[in-house]
């Protein structure tokens, strides 16, 4: 006689061994079962460590806007004390030319067009101040 299983949807020529095949689908059901807890728990725990890893990372980027916050405070008050070194240098200067060009104009309303010729060393420095004067014009347009 022949057995049907609904099961393995097989036929067997015993009881026993439709017995046999139905008893290894269970544990093969049952060890497939424990394999997708097994991967559940262990996904969880992964994801456990993911999350705890994007709290850290948030945490630092937290951090990090307080520290440029810091930065940038420091560097306010750099540039206040640099403005407070140079602002007096800078007034000197702009008074020494005023004194400079009032004089050329006095020369040229009294004699005509003052010329000069500048060469090395004194050529050189009057181009470094022109170059330092863009400089400073220019500070904070380009990168």
């Amino acid at each position: 006689m022949k057995y049907y299983s609904e099961l393995t949807k097989k036929m067997y020529s015993s009881e026993k061994e439709l017995l046999e095949a139905e008893e290894q689908v269970h544990k093969e059901e049952a060890e497939k079962e424990k394999q997708a807890v097994a991967i559940s728990k262990e996904k969880k725990e992964l994801a456990g460590v993911i999350d705890k890893a994007e709290v850290a990372l948030d945490e630092a980027y937290k951090n990090l806007d307080l520290a440029r916050e810091k930065a940038k405070d420091v560097q306010r008050e750099a540039l206040k004390k640099i403005e407070e070194i140079l602002h007096p240098a800078e007034e000197q200067v702009k008074k020494a030319q005023a004194r400079k060009l009032d004089a050329i104009k006095k020369f040229n309303e009294k004699y005509g067009v003052y010329t000069t010729t500048l060469t090395g060393a004194k050529a050189a420095e009057e181009m470094s101040r022109v170059w330092r004067a863009f400089d400073k014009f220019f500070d904070g347009f380009f990168f």
